[in-house]
């Protein structure tokens, strides 16, 4: 999937792409040409799908919470910190001086306990 419409990106996710697989474009800004050849295309079976971010995300969405509902997807392990909504300020901060270390933070309510805030979230997704 690329999401910038750059050609780097384009060539790129072309160079990743298994024999057979989706080529899919989801930017706001397109590159004005594709960067492959009828033959690159051919060679790899690749099939093209073409859209923007708000389109993607709402078919993308409804595949993901299937996924989490059927087990499918360990979501409580992508899960790196738990920070109450009272010091969001200092997770967005660690999301962005810390990126490789911050997958996905869940904030809990004011006055709760961190323990089982995931948990109880992606639980009401059953």
């Amino acid at each position: 999937v690329d999401a910038s419409g750059r050609v780097d990106a384009f060539e790129c996710a072309y160079s990743l792409l298994a024999v057979g697989g989706v080529l899919s474009s989801m930017s706001n800004s397109h590159t004005r040409h594709i960067p492959l050849s009828t033959a690159q295309l051919c060679n790899k079976s690749v099939r093209l799908s073409f859209g923007n971010r708000a389109a993607a995300c709402r078919q993308l969405f409804t595949t993901a919470l299937k996924l989490i509902r059927a087990h499918r997807f360990p979501v409580i392990d992508i899960v790196t910190h738990r920070i109450s909504i009272d010091d969001a300020q200092k997770a967005y901060e660690l999301a962005a001086d810390r990126p490789d270390e911050c997958l996905t933070i869940v904030f809990y309510p004011s006055g709760h306990q961190p323990e089982g805030a995931a948990r109880a979230l992606f639980s009401s997704l059953d």
